[in-house]
């Protein structure tokens, strides 16, 4: 009982005004921003480049806003602000006041864009009075570390000399008392100008920052070094005498297990937790680099899933297996909810028992328009065979596509992006037209599908009648 009061007194005394154990609060007010909600995420794991939202809040009619989340450990969070994403690192039983930007809209084009990167800042903190806060830190850091970085990125300018000065500058703003995320954040950006000017060999970087050090799952900077110093591992160690077996365990056998005592067997990663983490690297990596069985790896990531015990790893996994299978053959594709032309919410399970031909146009696209009548044709032979065409539009407004959707002939569903622009990326889509084919169980079957000038019909029949429905 005694701990227990003194533990409330400590709570009472250290935490700031309004703030239980391991909460954070983000204050800020901006006209602009009226009527606007705000989502702060930080990223879901460091493979896939998904978001984790933990906050959000809308800002009310005056433009103020305060979102509150827990955290255990220090970490990078962001908001997307329109053109905008701003930054900041937050520490657990703190209260940011933070300054807004005039808000900017993505234009039209940008929404469009599936590669679309907003411009990325770090927020200013109204309330920010500690010279050795970590965000004052970092930020006094990084002006100095980015100003010799691009030097850095031709290493026959860097002699180990240079880089020894490089080093011990960056060093000297590292003082005892910062917080020990920026110390950690410190090290890792250092051991990358290590990395760029290519004056150590990866083993003895991976040595020197990750054997037997702790894995430090919230801080950008180990996760950024470690992504590069283990970057293509697979394909490296498998090029050795001892870890030229790595294509039969993967490729043939798809064993995890196996996996896992290959790589054992190389001293750097003698630390399991490690090892786990550049399997769930490389799994990621290697499925898109056509260099391994995907189903080989996906095998594997399925078996990582159902043995580790890690809680974050098992997270981690989860995560690569959503991301890789999203668009695959046999797998449910990314869920939507859309508006149609009547102003009604249209799910895409609610097309479930049907097969789907989905389909991501432009009404302002020659290509899509041209297909239009194609399309038609199609709705109406199959009219009675369970089988629906479902038209997303990626247009700026609902405008474009009602001449269209009103037409008698093209007698099959149209629904605007807008409700959930990110369907974009979700679908991949690349350019327009693009197709899909979705079974009556809900699950992929042609991924990408034809379009009805390539003969698309022709392997529908054969779907359908293969699966007794023709």
């Amino acid at each position: 009982m005694r701990v227990s009061l003194l533990l409330l007194l400590f709570l009472a005394v250290f935490l700031p005004e309004n703030l239980s154990a391991g909460q954070v609060i983000i204050e800020g007010n901006h006209t602009s921003y009226a009527g606007k909600t705000l989502a702060f995420a930080t990223f879901q794991d460091p493979f896939t480049g998904k978001d984790s939202i933990i906050a959000t809040c809308k800002v009310d009619s005056t433009g103020c806003f305060r979102a509150i989340f827990q955290i255990e450990q220090p970490q990078l969070i962001y908001t997307r602000l329109g053109a905008l994403k701003g930054y900041l690192h937050v520490e657990p039983n703190q209260k940011y006041v933070i300054s807004l930007p005039e808000w900017q809209d993505m234009s039209p084009a940008d929404k469009l864009n599936p590669f679309f990167e907003p411009i990325e800042f770090q927020f200013s903190l109204e309330n920010d009075t500690n010279a050795n806060s970590l965000n004052r830190s970092i930020l006094q850091f990084d002006t100095l570390y980015f100003k010799y970085l691009a030097k850095f990125t031709r290493p026959r300018n860097i002699n180990r000399d240079t880089l020894n000065q490089v080093k011990n500058m960056l060093l000297s703003l590292v003082t005892n008392d910062a917080p020990i995320f920026f110390k950690d954040y410190a090290t890792y950006k250092i051991g990358l100008l290590e990395l760029l000017a290519m004056q150590y060999r990866v083993k003895h970087l991976s040595k020197q920052y990750f054997e037997n050090k702790p894995l430090l799952y919230n801080n950008e900077a180990y996760l950024d070094l470690f992504n590069r110093v283990y970057d293509k591992y697979f394909y490296y160690f498998g090029q050795s005498l001892q870890g030229k077996s790595i294509y039969n365990i993967i490729n043939d056998r798809k064993d995890y297990r196996a996996l896992d005592s290959l790589l054992q067997n190389d001293p750097v990663l003698t630390n399991a937790e490690l090892r786990t983490l550049v399997i769930l690297k490389n799994l990621h990596d290697e499925f898109y680099a056509s260099r391994f069985s995907r189903s080989g790896l996906l095998n594997i990531l399925d078996s990582l899933i159902k043995y580790t015990t890690n809680t974050i790893h098992k997270q981690y996994a989860l995560s690569i297996r959503e991301k890789i299978t999203r668009l695959m053959p046999g797998y449910a594709p990314p869920a939507f909810s859309l508006y149609d032309r009547h102003h009604r919410l249209v799910n895409l399970s609610d097309f479930k028992g049907y097969y789907v031909y989905l389909n991501f146009c432009s009404c302002q696209s020659y290509a899509c328009l041209k297909e239009f009548d194609l399309l038609g044709n199609l709705a109406q032979k199959y009219s009675n065979k369970n089988f629906i065409i479902v038209t997303v539009v990626i247009d700026e407004d609902t405008a474009s596509m009602l001449p269209y959707a009103e037409k008698a002939s093209m007698n099959w569903i149209f629904l605007h992006y807008g409700h959930q622009p990110d369907v974009v990326k979700k679908y991949d889509i690349r350019g327009f037209p693009t197709y899909y084919l979705i079974g009556p169980d809900g699950k992929l079957l042609l991924s990408p599908a034809k379009s009805p000038g390539e003969y698309f019909e022709l392997d529908l029949f054969k779907i359908m009648r293969a699966r007794g429905d023709m």
